[in-house]
């Protein structure tokens, strides 16, 4: 099946209300017989699909059709040197078709995936994984966008990004070159969607860096995520040379936590400090220079111990001198 020829097809018919008939006699009809309602199930196979280059093989699945509802179950199929499964019920009954499913994906080849869509194609690479259940109404975006439920799971092995827009963005905040194509061991996160939008919740990890986000992604495009990153050595001592509080930012194991915080749009991100974070962390941090440099400097000092408590005779003899008072 060629789905793109397929749906252009579809939207070169004629739209808009039949041509008038001409006139004549008036069909008679029993005013109490109704259409026979449709009524279907089986199977289907498909060897190969195709929609804009991504292939979809041995695509199977079992469908009912009974009282404007479809069902259809053992939906599998592959994808992108992976493999997909799911179950779907269409309700057509309404003014707009309502949905509800599930999915789940496994071992999908990223650089496979994204080759289908000009905007992402060559942008990341590895091995992803998806589990989602989902539902909605109607297929115009701007209604499904309001009406769009689901939550999931999603994951990623041997992550090699590409100059994405976010990276690029917060490698040039930093200064840092090598987060503009980085490559992580691990993606794991969660995500749920309502509202129009989705809150996401993620970690990417490798031996020298480890990123955490948990916030919000519009379905419009909207962006609000705040970040923490870790970097180890070398990138930290790179931070530590590039940036005047570099070094204030460096733990005893010669780490660095920065707080920051993506907004704008997917299109177009914008990377930013966290001010409030940044503040708190650069307080705990001078604390703790405060308390190193005084130690230095006074390596004999001792604290005094605290006072011991007062005995029973200690407070008579208080007493008394109040009493003679």
């Amino acid at each position: 099946l060629r789905l793109d020829r397929l749906l252009a097809a579809a939207a070169s018919l004629p739209k808009g209300p039949p041509a008038e008939q001409p006139a004549g006699p008036a069909r008679k009809t029993d005013a109490g017989s109704r259409p026979p309602t449709l009524t279907a199930q089986g199977r289907l196979h498909v060897g190969q699909a195709s929609y804009e280059g991504l292939l979809v093989r041995d695509l199977g699945l079992r469908y009912t059709w009974e009282d404007g509802v479809l069902t259809v179950t053992d939906l599998a199929a592959g994808l992108a040197q992976g493999a997909l499964t799911g179950e779907l019920r269409l309700d057509a009954q309404g003014a707009a078709p309502a949905f509800q499913g599930s999915t789940r994906a496994q071992g999908l080849e990223l650089a496979e995936l994204l080759a289908a869509s000009p905007q992402a194609a060559g942008k990341a690479q590895g091995k992803a994984e998806l589990a989602a259940r989902l539902s909605g109404a109607s297929f115009d975006w701007p209604q499904l966008r309001e009406s769009l439920q689901a939550d999931g799971t999603f994951g990623a092995d041997r992550l090699q990004l590409k100059r994405t827009k976010a990276f690029v963005a917060m490698a040039r905040l930093l200064d840092l070159p090598e987060l503009e194509e980085p490559a992580f061991d691990r993606l794991a996160g969660s995500f749920r969607v309502a509202a129009a939008l989705a809150q996401v919740n993620a970690i990417l990890e490798q031996p020298q860096l480890r990123l955490e986000t948990d916030g919000q992604v519009g379905l419009d495009g909207s962006l609000d995520l705040p970040v923490t990153l870790d970097l180890a050595e070398p990138l930290a001592g790179r931070l530590r040379a590039q940036t005047p509080l570099g070094r204030l930012l460096i733990d005893r194991e010669g780490r660095a936590q920065i707080q920051l915080r993506l907004t704008g749009t997917a299109s177009d991100p914008q990377a930013r400090l966290d001010a409030a974070a940044a503040q708190e962390r650069l307080q705990d941090a001078l604390r703790q220079k405060t308390r190193e440099e005084i130690q230095r400097v006074l390596p004999g000092m001792k604290t005094l111990p605290p006072a011991p408590p007062p005995t029973d005779t200690d407070l008579r003899q208080r007493l008394e001198r109040l009493r003679r008072r």
